[in-house]
């Protein structure tokens, strides 16, 4: 009777515990997420590495480095973040922002310069995609021949 009283017991306690753990943990989930802040998403990454919430914490962590980006808005900030989050659910997103910056770049300078600015900044972001593949390594040809410039 006792040792089956004493299983109980432990039994309860470990099962208090983790009830208790995982309040914890939802509660510093809750309080990372409501910061906006990467470096208290990262805490709790390194605090519980096994969370159900990584994943949520990851996306998290991901749009706030958008978010960072789209707030500088220039092509630096936005190669930056491709360059953490390739593959990320906001990288077509920078991809297109970063190309519009470089392209308004090369409308506003109406030069060869700027034109040849936009298109290695197109190669540039775009060179881990199948845009540029081996195969196909400059799409446009040489642009200088198709595209009027003023002389």
């Amino acid at each position: 009777m006792n040792r089956q009283r004493a299983s109980l017991s432990l039994l309860a306690a470990c099962a208090a515990a983790a009830a208790w753990s995982c309040t914890a943990a939802e509660r510093d989930f809750r309080r990372a997420l409501g910061a906006k802040d990467s470096q208290a998403l990262q805490e709790f990454i390194t605090k519980y590495p096994e969370s159900p919430r990584l994943a949520d914490v990851r996306s998290a962590i991901e749009s706030l480095a958008f978010d960072d980006a789209v707030g500088v808005n220039a092509v630096s900030a936005y190669e930056a973040f491709l360059k953490r989050f390739p593959d990320g659910a906001h990288a077509p997103d920078a991809e297109s922002r970063a190309e519009r910056l470089d392209f308004e770049g090369a409308v506003r300078s109406a030069s060869a310069t700027g034109w040849d600015r936009f298109f290695v900044g197109i190669r540039r972001v775009h060179s881990g995609s199948k845009l540029l593949s081996s195969s196909n390594a400059q799409p446009w040809g040489n642009w200088r021949s198709w595209l009027p410039l003023p002389t």
